[in-house]
């Protein structure tokens, strides 16, 4: 078949090709309108443990310090990825605690902590802001529970961040164009497969 084939199969079928276009563009729409808003929580806590006041007799203690705080930041991190930290969040959060292992934990919560820093972020996603403000809460009593158990609490300085939380927004623009071409896609396969078959018989 030549070019001017290919063309005139498209142009024969140019209504068929507009109609999935239209189809797959308008489900692109109501897909993203009918999904539920939901907001993404985040958190952080800085850990920095106390310098010794003479320096001339704790030289390297600026090191050791750092290096305690990122140790400390580590624990902290597994701990507070762990089923029964997520367990109590939610109880404290007023919420139902949901069932939860070592490889589901991570569903409720993103716990992280890059290499050799002693920061620790925790970021959730909820579809209600007033629940997840909640949860995102309750991490000042997990973090003082973490130190309180340890016995160290006093040798580190805790600063934990104020919650932010920010609505996800899904562009629907990009969507139904995404659609569209999608549909385009569609009824130009189904246009030829149509010819394909009709001169197939």
């Amino acid at each position: 078949m030549e070019l001017k084939d290919y063309i005139k199969i498209l142009a024969g079928k140019i209504w068929i090709i507009i109609l999935f276009a239209v189809i797959v563009g308008a489900l692109s729409f109501y897909f993203v309108n009918k999904k539920p808003t939901t907001y993404s929580g985040f958190r952080s806590i800085s850990i920095t443990r106390e310098e010794k006041a003479d320096a001339s007799y704790y030289q390297y203690d600026g090191y050791y310090s750092l290096n305690s705080a990122v140790i400390q930041a580590k624990g902290l991190s597994s701990w507070l990825g762990s089923p029964s930290a997520i367990i109590e969040m939610y109880k404290l959060a007023g919420q139902t605690a949901p069932s939860v292992d070592d490889k589901t934990a991570k569903d409720f919560a993103t716990i992280k902590n890059d290499l050799n820093s002693p920061v620790v972020t925790i970021s959730m996603e909820d579809t209600d802001r007033n629940i997840l403000l909640e949860k995102l809460s309750s991490i000042d009593s997990l973090v003082n529970d973490y130190f309180k158990d340890s016995n160290q609490k006093s040798e580190y300085i805790i600063k934990i961040s104020d919650s932010s939380v920010v609505e996800n927004t899904e562009n629907s623009t990009i969507s139904i164009i995404a659609g569209f071409i999608s549909g385009l896609i569609i009824g130009i396969v189904f246009a030829f497969a149509v010819e394909y078959f009709k001169n197939d018989k």
